[in-house]
């Protein structure tokens, strides 16, 4: 069982016991909150490291690649809770994640590769990530660098 669920189950119902159970379920409650936020923080580590290590060579493609950076990104900077009940705040923080998403992509491009797509001045990661594709393709550059 998710232990986010468990949370809302015990904050929901615990008005509805005694203060006996009460206690009982208020320290239950702190474990599992404690247990969910060691959950969150070792998701966000993991994401962090992968966004840390993630190349080109990685991924196969420039789409590709820059899907798992984007992955990465926002399990490493958007908490878990975005993906349910913040659903517009999502969106925003989405908005300001894609600039970060998009320097780590060029930085990790082949040099020259990344100056064509820079100077292309993509708006989207999606666009960039074309940019790139074409280049490395019209140039003969493998993928796999």
């Amino acid at each position: 069982m998710e232990l986010t669920y468990l949370v809302m189950f015990y904050k929901q119902n615990l008005p509805h016991f005694s203060e006996t159970q009460r206690d009982q379920r208020q320290r239950i409650l702190l474990a599992l909150t404690r247990a969910e936020a060691e959950e969150q923080r070792i998701i966000s580590d993991l994401h962090h490291q992968m966004l840390l290590s993630l190349n080109l060579s990685d991924a196969g493609d420039p789409f590709t690649f820059a899907k798992l950076l984007q992955n990465a990104c926002e399990g490493w900077l958007l908490p878990r809770e975005f993906e349910s009940w913040l659903l517009p705040q999502k969106c925003e923080a989405r908005r300001f994640i894609e600039p970060i998403i998009m320097e780590l992509f060029l930085a990790r491009l082949p040099e020259q590769t990344a100056g064509w797509t820079r100077h292309h001045q993509p708006a989207t990661l999606i666009e960039a990530a074309h940019l790139a594709s074409k280049h490395l393709t019209c140039h003969n550059v493998s993928f796999l660098i």
